[in-house]
């Protein structure tokens, strides 16, 4: 089956911990460098009364998110933490990475936890077809099969 090997794909790209992974920082930091020199090459190009403060404003607040993307990166922590109804806690155990226990500076109380279920067990399966321009709703149950008839073929669900 694919998944598994997409999975090991994804995990080896560090895709379940994007913000932490080298590659993506490396494109944080040349987006920043290519937006600082087009920023640079905007105001040597005009003089004080004629530039555009409205673009400028906008591209120094990206380049601000932009460092404080490659700053987490580099430095940020990332955790999990396991409540039951009632426990409270502060120290948070590292999340997928060898690291210390994150310590916070308030505790946190799960208070309650609900988890709603629909009586009915019915499900909506939506099909379309974009290019063609129809679109089609089914309510299904599971384990029942269904045909949708559709122009150019019949499919089973």
């Amino acid at each position: 089956m694919i998944f598994p090997a997409l999975f090991q794909i994804f995990q080896k790209l560090n895709f379940f911990d994007l913000f932490h992974s080298a590659w993506f920082i490396f494109l944080m930091f040349f987006l920043g460098c290519n937006t600082a020199a087009c920023l640079y090459t905007r105001i040597a190009k005009n003089s004080f009364n004629q530039l555009p403060w409205g673009a400028i404003t906008s591209h120094f607040a990206f380049l601000i998110i932009l460092l404080g993307g490659v700053m987490s990166g580099f430095s940020g922590q990332r955790g999990m933490l396991s409540l039951t109804v009632g426990q409270t806690d502060c120290c948070v155990p590292p999340l997928g990475r060898d690291g210390p226990t994150i310590h916070l500076p308030f505790q946190v109380k799960l208070v309650n936890f609900n988890v709603d279920y629909y009586d009915s067990g019915k499900h909506n399966l939506y099909v379309s077809h974009v290019k063609e321009g129809w679109k089609e709703t089914i309510t299904v149950e599971p384990g029942k099969k269904y045909g949708i008839k559709i122009k150019f073929f019949d499919a089973m669900v």
